[in-house]
């Protein structure tokens, strides 16, 4: 296929899995309503045209640092024994200008991290219709 049959193909699918998603998102909703939760679980299920789906309530976490450092303070042995600190970068720019300009630092966190290649993020936008002047 060449570059062009392939740009166009991707904008196709990608316009096709968004309704898709959005669909999904929406039967996903319904179904979370129409499960049977037992006993206060967050996993319920529902058994439809020989078909068992699963549903697992999922909430979102956002923790306050500068409260969970008082609590540490308050509550130092409930907190260490429930908590755990992960080192990461402040920013990625950041870890590459301090890796440039110290030879130590970039061989100690090469040796601490493990890099994996990720998938490709590809956006297409479309900017004239064939045929159409860009002018």
């Amino acid at each position: 296929m060449e570059t062009k049959d392939l740009v166009v193909r991707g904008s196709e699918l990608k316009i096709q899995m968004q309704a898709m998603t959005e669909e999904l998102r929406g039967i996903n909703l319904e179904l979370s309503r129409a499960a049977e939760y037992r006993n206060g679980s967050k996993t319920g299920h529902l058994f439809e045209a020989g078909i068992k789906v699963t549903v697992q309530m999922k909430e979102n976490v956002k923790w306050n640092q500068e409260r969970l450092a008082q609590v540490k303070t308050l509550l130092p042995g409930a907190f260490n024994d429930t908590f755990v600190y992960e080192f990461k970068p402040s920013s990625s720019k950041a870890l590459e200008a301090a890796m440039k300009e110290n030879e130590q630092f970039a061989a100690a966190i090469t040796w601490a991290r493990t890099v994996s290649p990720g998938a490709p993020q590809v956006v297409y936008e479309k900017i004239i219709d064939e045929g159409e002047v860009p002018f």
